[in-house]
């Protein structure tokens, strides 16, 4: 008998040192992305007028191999460390032990399971079970048996199994969000050019949080856009890899700064959603302001700080707001921007355009704003223009 709960323990730090190996195997690819962007910049081939240009490019070159050196180190170390299981709090120890031992009462089989919690609180469950043959379970009906278990309000994954048959299946469980975001894009090109130098993503992560990223490349055209693509890109897979924003603003800028040699700059606009719990955070780096539309009541969160891509300043200035069901940000670029710009009075127009407005549906907002800005640019459009409005529902 003790030789079995023996296997059954080795089973659970197996478990434990996959879930920890996934996550900084992952933090080591993106270390190694890094380094690469590093090795990449003393590959390319210049012609130099002058000595003085040679020896500066080739001591950049230098240093950026030392970097890339330096990340590398840092990426092994990492998958070293992939070997190691994940520890968990008391707390959260107890609730596993109590799944696991409920759970097989109740003619479910587990054979790994683990218990976790993001740092805003959200708690998640991976079970990895199956039922006797013949017999089935719902993954809901599994999140509702271990909300009595843990006293919150759990979900399965959306995009998991919905059944636990006979044979062994990965199902995730995770606290229920208060609220969901749906969003609408509206976009204008640049007059003469063929891509757009604006880039944006909209992502959620396991946490609970949703990223709205927005980024507006320096001039037009296609080197514009491989700038903003890249920022929102690399600064999304850092978020989810965990990195905190100021370390994602920093590893976004020295990148971007090695890549372009700092002749080129890009703007970053983010807006984090807690839909957890309605907490928002505004984050820019030279980014146009971001819109909080509560009914005809208005919100502006604008920022000054310098682009990424450059050597030093301040970069990523926060400011933190909250939203509530029914409420719709509004993120535009810097083209749009122009399009409002009342230079004799010196008013946000487009301010007051949102507090005056009365369209309801979140896509039609989007279109209305961009219509209007090239309204008032005499129908032209000098500058690559998005708008993205995104509405907060709440879950019932």
């Amino acid at each position: 008998m003790r030789r079995a709960e023996e296997k059954v323990m080795e089973k659970k730090e197996r478990f434990l040192s996959h879930y920890g190996q996934k996550q900084l195997l992952f933090y080591a690819q993106i270390l190694d992305e890094i380094a690469d962007y590093y090795k990449g910049s003393e590959n390319e081939v210049r012609f130099y007028p002058d000595r003085e240009q040679l020896w500066q490019d080739r001591q950049k070159a230098r240093n950026g191999r030392v970097l890339g050196e330096q990340m590398k180190d840092m990426s092994l170390f990492l998958k070293q460390m992939a070997l190691r299981s994940e520890q968990v709090s008391p707390l959260l120890e107890k609730y596993r032990k109590q799944l696991w031992k409920r759970l097989r009462e109740n003619d479910l089989y587990v054979d790994e399971l683990y218990v976790k919690e993001y740092p805003n609180g959200r708690m998640e469950v991976g079970v990895y079970a199956h039922a006797k043959t013949g017999d089935y379970f719902s993954a809901m009906e599994l999140a509702d048996y271990i909300s009595t278990i843990v006293h919150r309000p759990m979900e399965a994954d959306r995009e998991g199994v919905s059944y636990i048959h006979d044979e062994p299946v990965y199902v995730v469980c995770r606290q229920k969000l208060g609220y969901r975001i749906s969003y609408k894009v509206a976009r204008a090109t640049k007059e003469g050019e063929k891509e757009s130098g604006d880039n944006y993503l909209v992502q959620e992560y396991p946490d609970g949080t949703c990223g709205i990223w927005l980024s507006d490349g320096m001039g037009s055209g296609r080197e514009a856009c491989e700038d903003s693509a890249y920022v929102t890109e690399f600064a999304d897979k850092l978020s989810e890899a965990g990195f905190s924003l100021q370390d994602v603003i920093r590893q976004v800028n020295d990148v971007l700064l090695l890549r372009a040699g700092g002749e080129r700059t890009a703007s970053l606009d983010l807006c984090r959603l807690q839909l957890f719990n309605g907490d928002g955070l505004a984050v820019k780096c030279a980014a146009a302001p971001t819109y909080l539309k509560s009914g005809n009541y208005v919100t502006k969160l604008a920022l000054q700080s310098l682009p990424l891509g450059v050597m030093q300043g301040e970069q990523g200035r926060k400011k933190a707001f909250y939203f509530d069901e029914g409420d719709r940000i509004v993120m535009v670029t810097d083209g749009v921007m122009e399009g409002f710009e009342e230079k004799e009075t010196k008013k946000d127009a487009l301010c007051h355009f949102l507090e005056n407005t009365q369209e309801e549906q979140t896509e039609d907002l989007a279109g209305v704003i961009l219509t209007e800005a090239i309204q008032r640019s005499g129908g032209r459009i000098r500058d690559d223009m998005t708008v993205i409005v995104g509405e907060i529902c709440a879950v019932p």
